[in-house]
C-alpha cells in the first residue's frame, strides 16, 4: 500500500472483507488507506464500522489517534494515542502513535519520555538510560511514562465530528 498501488490494496482489502465484513483489523487497513488517498469521509464511515466490531481495541485508538494528526486535530490526537497506550502499554505501534502526537504538539519532554520508553520497548534499553534528558525534566522510567486513564472512545471523536462534513478534517 505504501508503494502507490492504491487501486490493489484497495481491491485486496475490499476482497478480505467480502469474506470477513466485521474484521476490525481489515476495516482499519482500508481507512488508512481512503485517509491517505484523501477520501476522509469515505475513511471516518469505515472506520466506524470498525469501531463497531471491536469499540475497545486499543489498535483502532492508535490509528484514530493518527488519522487525527493526520487531519491536523493534534490535541484529539494526543488524547486517542495516550488512551491506546493505557489499552496496550507495551505495544510498541501503540508508544510510537504516542511519541509522534506528542512531538507534533510541540511537548518535547513528554515526547522524549515516550522515545526512551519506545527504545526499551524495542529491546534497547541501554540506549534508552543514556539518552538526553531536555533540561530540568528528571529522567522518567518506562512505568511512570504510562498514559493516562482511558476516558472516551477516541473513534467516536473521530467518526462524530466528521459524519456528514468533510469541513472537520481541513
Amino acid at each position: 500500500m505504501l508503494d502507490g498501488e492504491w487501486r490493489i490494496a484497495r481491491r485486496v482489502l475490499e476482497d478480505a472483507l467480502h469474506d470477513a465484513p466485521n474484521d476490525p483489523l481489515t476495516l482499519t487497513a482500508l481507512a488508512f488507506l481512503l485517509t491517505a488517498q484523501g477520501n476522509r469521509d469515505a475513511a471516518a464511515s469505515v472506520l466506524d464500522r470498525a469501531v463497531a466490531a471491536d469499540p475497545l481495541a486499543a489498535l483502532l485508538a492508535a490509528d484514530a489517534g493518527l488519522m487525527l494528526l493526520w487531519a491536523g486535530r493534534t490535541e484529539e490526537a494526543v488524547h486517542a494515542c495516550a488512551e491506546a497506550v493505557a489499552l496496550r502499554p507495551d505495544a510498541t505501534w501503540a508508544i510510537g502513535c504516542a511519541f509522534d502526537a506528542e512531538a507534533i504538539a510541540g511537548r518535547f519532554a513528554r515526547a522524549a519520555a515516550w522515545g526512551r520508553r519506545l527504545l526499551v520497548a524495542y529491546g534497547v534499553p541501554e540506549v534508552a538510560s543514556r539518552a538526553a534528558t531536555p533540561a530540568g525534566i528528571p529522567h522518567s522510567s518506562p512505568q511512570r511514562a504510562r498514559a493516562p486513564a482511558r476516558t472516551s472512545n477516541p473513534c467516536r471523536r473521530l467518526t462524530s465530528r466528521t459524519r456528514g462534513s468533510s469541513s472537520t478534517w481541513s
